[in-house]
């Protein structure tokens, strides 16, 4: 089982310690460097009116803030942020699934 929400990793299920950085609660990987990242979703994910604290009068979403701190432990690392406000379930499952697979 991976861990994630609601999951148990391996390690805790098996009675092992947790890592220092298990036990603080970071999710960030060890030894795996991302290099994909794929936002989907509505305008949430795209930003809408979430100020740019870097220009103003700009917006910046979560996930463009997000994608530069993977970059940052990448040498080749490719974003795409396909979120489209006003989208709904059914197009994010569905549309934007799909572009964010191929």
């Amino acid at each position: 089982m991976t861990a994630g929400f609601g999951a148990v990793a391996p390690d805790v299920a098996a009675g092992m310690p947790l890592s220092s950085a298990q036990a603080a609660g970071s999710i960030r990987p060890q030894g795996k460097t991302w290099q994909r990242f794929v936002a989907i979703g509505d305008s949430f994910t795209e930003g809408m009116n979430d100020d740019d604290p870097d220009n103003a009068g700009a917006f910046i979403g979560w996930a463009d803030r997000l994608a530069p701190l993977l970059a940052a432990h990448a040498d080749d690392f490719h974003y795409a942020n396909l979120a489209v406000r006003g989208r709904r379930l059914k197009d994010i499952a569905g549309e934007q699934t799909e572009q964010a697979i191929a």
